[in-house]
């Protein structure tokens, strides 16, 4: 059950003490369809609004629709000039975008070291394929 708290102000009408809305309060023989209009008319003096107009109408302008075509799909975003973001926390793994910043700190800078060719040819050899094999695997 829930314990509905109502305040009688001074004039005699009773307000919620949380939201400070005015609470309508009915009595036998009060006659509703008075209240409701009551209430509507002094809720039409507290909002703006045009006439026809809803929260769904579509009702932007050139203008407005000119700036929102320029914008990026928010599921694949491309951006242009010079974006920026925060840079993360060095030991953060995640999928945020990592900054220059970031990839610096973690020195992850190209190495100046140059291989040789027997580094080069080093190469474990018994897991290569030759071509003729994967002649047979594609026309297998």
């Amino acid at each position: 059950m829930i314990n509905i708290i109502e305040i009688q102000d001074r004039e005699g009408g009773i307000y919620h003490p949380v939201t400070d809305a005015k609470a309508v309060k009915l009595q036998n023989g009060d006659n509703l369809q008075q209240k409701a209009e009551s209430l509507d008319t002094q809720v039409a003096g507290k909002v703006d609004k045009v006439a026809g107009k809803g929260l769904s109408s579509n009702d932007y302008t050139t203008a407005d629709k000119n700036k929102l075509s320029g914008a990026a799909s928010l599921d694949s975003p491309v951006f242009t000039g010079t974006p920026q973001a925060p840079t993360p926390d060095m030991s953060d793994s995640s999928a945020q975008i990592a900054t220059t910043a970031f990839v610096k700190a973690q020195n992850y800078a190209a190495s100046s070291h140059t291989h040789t060719a027997a580094e080069v040819g080093a190469v474990d050899q018994k897991n290569v394929l030759s071509n003729a094999d994967i002649e047979k695997i594609i026309n297998s």
